[in-house]
């Protein structure tokens, strides 16, 4: 047991070391080709960044899975399910230099979404109390969320520390679930993730000295979709516990984009109109925003995804409670600070 305990503590700290390597000498590369994200109307930094940063830990946790597979802690289907997140990292990569058109993007997208489904064809059908979801629906409603994850969580990533503390939340929050319930590999996977993230959030923490970029927030996207529809399939958490953890992200790119296709804006164009963007020009902070989203994802949605694995006919409820406030606090939070914005952008519209 101590021999299993020192190898695993040893490997997660070599993929720590190897991403934090990684991530250097990307941010190196990146200053000196001056491979920049410069600041525009609809950005919330102020100064030129290095971005694609996100490369860095992709590729540890790609080889930490392949490594697993090697060793035969991962079957072959577990490990090709997560090693098909080299395409969105790829996909995201070419963005970064080139911004690929939106039907490009969702076209790959969906495509990797429909790889992915067909290499988990035994997957549990979720529960609402005594009632099933029929299996033929289920493939549908996973692909839609599945692509619709991968993009929010390349909307979510608009300030600094965010998106890279969400991903430690999360992938441990995952690796506790796994250990938890049996499903001890997946758990080690998680926890490689979470290795290689923390290495990353030293550059990325408030004020970034280095961006994911969309390798990296389309990487963390589908890595999160493959990890949580493999442990609903190893039985060691529900559908549910999986959108509770996601629910900070869920409710404000959700909310935003319902925002953005009624008011006729192109929705897939950036801007500075989510709920935590708004926050953190109001604050002036991004380190406040990103600690309230942390705060929220623990002390919120942490014990509900726990309560909605041990009642999983009763997760749809959980689900719902969980969800409901997070949507009412970013509603509250546009509809007032867009508004503060609009008339800061029109002094004279009081005026007689």
């Amino acid at each position: 047991m101590l021999e299993s305990v020192f190898r695993m503590s040893a490997l997660l700290l070599l993929i720590f070391v190897a991403s934090l390597g990684l991530t250097a000498a990307w941010l190196g590369y990146s200053l000196w080709r001056q491979r920049l994200d410069a600041p525009n109307a609809r950005s919330s930094h102020s100064r030129p960044t290095p971005t694609s940063g996100g490369v860095g830990f992709c590729t540890v946790s790609l080889l930490g899975v392949a490594l697993l597979w090697v060793n035969a802690a991962l079957s072959g289907r577990e490990a090709l399910a997560l090693l098909l997140g080299a395409a969105p990292a790829l996909l995201g990569f070419v963005d970064d230099g080139h911004n690929l058109s939106i039907r490009l993007r969702l076209s790959l997208q969906m495509a990797l979404l429909l790889a992915l489904l067909l290499l988990l064809p035994a997957l549990p059908s979720p529960q609402f109390g005594a009632w099933r979801l029929p299996l033929p629906l289920l493939t549908p409603l996973l692909f839609i969320y599945g692509l619709w994850q991968i993009n929010f969580y390349n909307f979510m990533d608009g300030i600094d520390g965010l998106a890279v503390s969400q991903g430690l939340f999360v992938s441990l929050s995952l690796a506790w679930f796994c250990a938890l319930g049996g499903a001890p590999t997946l758990g080690i996977a998680a926890l490689g993730l979470a290795s290689a993230l923390a290495a990353f959030a030293v550059y990325n923490m408030p004020p970034a000295r280095l961006f994911m970029g969309d390798v990296g927030s389309n990487f963390l996207g589908y890595a999160f979709v493959a990890l949580g529809l493999l442990a609903v399939r190893a039985g060691a958490l529900s559908y549910w516990s999986c959108l509770i953890l996601m629910g900070s992200f869920i409710s404000d790119a959700t909310l935003t984009l319902i925002a953005r296709m009624r008011s006729g804006a192109v929705w897939y164009h950036g801007h500075r109109t989510h709920a935590y963007q708004l926050l953190a020009r109001h604050w002036g902070s991004h380190t406040k925003v990103m600690l309230l989203y942390l705060s929220v994802n623990v002390a919120w949605l942490l014990p509900l995804a726990l309560l909605s694995k041990r009642y999983a006919q009763q997760g749809w409820w959980l689900a719902l409670c969980a969800l409901a406030p997070l949507l009412c606090a970013s509603w509250l939070i546009r509809r007032r600070l867009l508004w503060q914005d609009q008339s800061a952008a029109r002094p004279d519209a009081d005026s007689p």
